[in-house]
């Protein structure tokens, strides 16, 4: 048996438009103790900017990073996986855009508001040689019809792609289970680990209220992988929230 711990954490991206500690420079900090306490194996992060790189540089030292960006002419963002590079080989994997053509850079649907994308890598843990597929992605969040239909490409990707012995997928996907984009996601054949029980995982009140307080952050794993313990992270670092999201973190045995 193999215990791994998996990590979703949206970033907040950082705009100018950010002030005070809402700007990535004042909360990088916060963000890098948090990695360094809970040492997740896998962290799917969603919007990652190229202006955050230079301030992650603790965090690097530890953990390889994995994905392109999704090549949007305003606002570009990564959904890059972040893996323990003393614990995981990094052996293949890509970025695909959540649209009717996957395959080419910026690509999006006509009514979504930026392009989406899925990264996904395949990774060999060092000490057992196991092969496994880990993915993040963050849906739309504007239109749940967009929403729908991202999902089901989303869903037709990953099982398409899927290689070794199990799958990972994290992500911010905008919606909550009783949605129809995640029973559409459900044809991926995946597990979702986070349960209505943790509450929202957005910190604004009026954002959780939209969600009926439940949450729109998932860690799906393959069916028969048994779950040990799903974690909100409430705590401030610092001082300062890591994010305007709360990271989830769960605990799972292969």
């Amino acid at each position: 048996m193999e215990e791994y711990s998996i990590m979703t954490l949206n970033l907040l991206t950082d705009h100018l438009f950010l002030n005070g500690n809402q700007r990535f420079s004042k909360r990088a900090e916060a963000v890098s103790e948090m990695i360094q306490e809970l040492h997740p194996d896998l962290i799917g992060v969603q919007e990652l900017t190229r202006t955050m790189f230079p301030y992650m540089q603790q965090v690097f030292k530890d953990y390889g990073i994995f994905g392109d960006s999704r090549h949007s002419l305003l606002n570009d963002e990564y959904c890059s996986i972040l893996y323990r590079k003393d614990k995981f080989e990094l052996i293949g994997g890509d970025t695909k855009w959540l649209s009717h053509t996957p395959d080419q850079e910026g690509s999006k649907l006509v009514k979504s508001v930026y392009p989406r994308i899925v990264t996904f890598a395949y990774f060999k843990n060092l000490e057992t040689e196991e092969i496994f597929t880990f993915a993040n992605t963050h849906l739309d969040f504007g239109l749940p019809s967009i929403r729908n239909e991202q999902a089901e490409i989303l869903a037709r990707i990953l099982v398409e792609r899927e290689k070794g012995s199990c799958m990972f997928v994290t992500g911010d996907f905008n919606t909550t289970h009783d949605s129809d984009a995640l029973h559409l996601f459900q044809k991926a054949h995946l597990v979702d680990t986070v349960k209505d029980e943790l509450g929202s995982t957005l910190r604004g009140k009026i954002g959780s209220k939209t969600k009926k307080d439940h949450p729109i952050d998932h860690i799906y794993v393959s069916k028969g992988i048994s779950v040990l313990n799903v974690r909100k992270i409430h705590k401030k670092y610092q001082g300062i929230y890591p994010s305007d999201h709360y990271p989830l973190i769960a605990y799972i045995v292969i």
